[in-house]
């Protein structure tokens, strides 16, 4: 099946999902936009979100944001400290700017970017971009190995972030965390429908 020349090879097992999004605004965040201000931004939105669920009045004991970071970074002292300075020095451009609605696994994806990043101000592709992100070394022809133990957490919400370097390779995971929170619709019941149809009417060879 093609779709805008893309060629989509189903089975009756797999499932497809439509998702409507705006991918001019994914693009901005993905390459003009630093990773911690978009961080910053998913904590604003998961911080209404805990507010909201507390009794009227009441704080909430813990903060759900502060609970993730705890589990992707706890074991990385200095990744763990990184990435608390460099959202708190985004918090009033990304009070500015609003929260931002993200799940767990798009927040795990940004957390990875960001332990691998010793630049406050870097954008997703920048970090993609720079070999030697990780240590401030100068950037070589070889990609600087993730930190085991953010990777093996981060990868535990979406296994392509359990691979063990910066490069290429986790462009996919990186771009779909700026799509998701850019989403405008989402329809994965009907989109199985779909795809258990096309699969059915696919010729056989």
């Amino acid at each position: 099946m093609l779709i805008d020349g893309l060629e989509l090879v189903l089975q009756p097992t797999d499932s497809v999902e439509w998702l409507v999004a705006d991918v001019s605004l994914s693009r901005a965040f993905f390459e003009g936009v630093p990773a911690a201000r978009l961080l910053a931004r998913t904590r604003l939105a998961s911080d209404e979100k805990d507010l909201a669920r507390a009794p009227l009045g009441a704080t909430p004991l813990m903060s759900t944001w502060d609970a993730l970071l705890k589990r992707l970074l706890a074991k990385s002292p200095a990744a763990e400290d990184r990435a608390k300075r460099h959202v708190a020095r985004q918090t009033r451009a990304a009070s500015d700017e609003g929260p931002l609605d993200a799940d767990a696994s798009t927040v795990a994806a940004l957390m990875c970017a960001l332990a691998a990043s010793q630049d406050m101000d870097a954008s997703l592709a920048e970090i993609l971009a720079s070999p030697g992100a990780l240590d401030g070394a100068t950037p070589g022809p070889e990609p600087v190995t993730l930190d085991a133990a953010v990777a093996r957490a981060s990868g535990s919400y979406d296994a392509r972030l359990a691979r063990a370097r910066v490069t290429a390779d986790l462009r996919a995971p990186l771009f779909e965390a700026c799509v998701w929170p850019c989403a405008r619709r989402s329809d994965p019941s009907r989109s199985r429908a779909w795809s258990r149809r096309t699969a059915r009417s696919a010729p056989r060879r």
